[in-house]
């Protein structure tokens, strides 16, 4: 299946392997997929992500579940809830 990929394609689905694994997950998801994309480098994806404000911390945080309101509020006194959890 990975022969129909481009290189970049490839790299993109390791790398969200990877993720996964770091970020002790049994499955592939869309969160994975898109650190994939945003470890690929400089390319038209990535300056969108970055334009709309989708970073890889903001999606890793989204991943482990630390996203939303709660956890900035947190984050901006000096809390870091992924370090407690």
């Amino acid at each position: 299946m990975f022969e129909h990929f481009s290189g970049t394609a490839r790299a993109v689905v390791v790398e969200a392997q990877e993720q996964a694994r770091t970020l002790g997950d049994s499955e592939i998801t869309a969160d994975h997929l898109l650190l994939g994309v945003l470890a690929s480098g400089d390319n038209p994806a990535v300056r969108v992500l970055h334009r709309l404000g989708i970073d890889a911390a903001a999606v890793a945080r989204h991943a482990q579940g630390l996203g939303g309101a709660d956890a900035q509020a947190l984050e901006a006194i000096g809390i870091d809830l992924g370090a407690i959890r």
